[in-house]
Formats: structure tokens, sequence, C-alpha cells
């Protein structure tokens, strides 16, 4: 009898784990102007890339992209081709947002620039732009969720930001019938210790104290 409610008591336990180690959908929240990304962000460890230093029409049309403060940025093409390039306010025109240097992929359709980011991020803010101003970008999380923001036209920038409650892993940005373009990249994180961290402790606390009560039961 002792044999088998201890064995009970085991199995509860690792249910319990297994129950509380799967990761919930993510949360999360969507700030449409930078002064309020910035507050949701109060505390947060930031890091922005705003791609200063790029050589107008340098591209970077490889699988590896550009690498900038541990964020690699990759203009897929879907097709086994590559197209990421640098531009800049000094060419003028239709590429002068006024904020210096940024970065361009194709867009048109499914193509997109995927910023892969380093680990633990749980919030971004970044500037869109579509160099045939005025289309809207869709942009798409590692967690799941897809947001599609109408941008202005030239030379007015549209903020999009969010913070999650789940690390981000990468992030995509693609424009319809246009290039894509973002700058102003910033990535945040808050330093926190892991939930499952706590979950796991509490699954096996949970898991001792059905069997001190089970051994108990038998004496």
């Amino acid at each position: 009898m002792l044999r088998t409610n201890r064995t009970i008591a085991g199995l509860i336990a690792i249910i319990a784990l297994a129950l509380l180690a799967v990761p919930a959908g993510a949360t999360v929240t969507v700030q449409n102007t930078s002064a309020d990304w910035q507050t949701l962000t109060t505390g947060f460890f930031t890091t922005l890339v705003d791609f200063e230093g790029l050589v107008a029409n340098t591209t970077y049309n490889t699988a590896d992209g550009l690498t900038l403060s541990g964020i690699q940025f990759v203009g897929d093409n879907l097709d086994g081709s590559y197209f990421l390039v640098a531009h800049d306010a000094t060419e003028g025109g239709s590429y002068n947002w006024g904020s210096g240097d940024y970065i361009v992929c194709s867009g048109y359709g499914t193509k997109y620039i995927q910023a892969t980011l380093p680990a633990g991020i749980t919030a971004l803010g970044v500037d869109l732009m579509t160099i045939l101003s005025g289309h809207s970008v869709t942009v798409s999380l590692s967690t799941g969720e897809s947001y599609t923001v109408g941008t202005s036209a030239n030379p007015n920038r549209t903020f999009f930001g969010f913070v999650s409650d789940t690390p981000v892993d990468w992030v995509r940005f693609s424009a319809a019938n246009s290039f894509t373009a973002i700058d102003n990249f910033t990535t945040a994180f808050v330093s926190t210790p892991e939930p499952d961290a706590f979950f796991l402790a509490g699954a096996g606390l949970i898991g001792l104290w059905f069997a001190s009560r089970l051994r108990r039961r038998c004496r």
C-alpha cells in the first residue's frame, strides 16, 4: 500500500511539472508612439541600432545579412536569394526620411527583413517606412502574433512598438507592394528570474507535499 501511494505521489508530481513547464501563449501590448512605448519600458535595459555609419547603397545580399549589436538583419526573398541595402538621407527624394542611415529590403508580398534577436528580448520599438511611401507593413513575431501597420508618406516615419510577456526570438517586416525600410531599431528586456523557474520549483514542492501526506496516512 505504501509503495502504491508513493507511486501515485510521484505521478502527480510528474504531471504537475509537465503542465507547468508548457509555456502559455504570449501576451503582447502594442504601442503606436515612441513616447508611450518608452513609458511602458521604463526600467528596461535597451539597445538602439540606428544604422548610422553604414555606407549608402552598400548591399548585404547573403544569408548572413548584417549584424549590429548582436542583432542579425537579413533581407530574405524566399527564393534562395537575399536583398538588403543601406540608404541615407543624403540621397534625397524618396530616400530622405530625415533620419540618417537605415536599411531596406525588397518587400513586395511575403519577402521580408528578419531581425534575429539576442536571447531574452521582450520589447521592441522601430521606425517603419516604405520607399513607395504610404504602404502598409506586416510585422510578424516568432511568438505567432502578426500586425498590419499603415505607414505615413515620406518624410514621416511610422513608429511601431510592443512589449511581450514572453521573449521574442525574431521579428519580420514585410511591406505590401513596396520596399520595406526600418530605422531606429530598439530592443529592450527587463532582468528578472525566468517564470518557468518559479513554476518548476512550485511543482516540485507540491509533489513533496503530496508524498509527505501520503506517508503520514500510511503509518
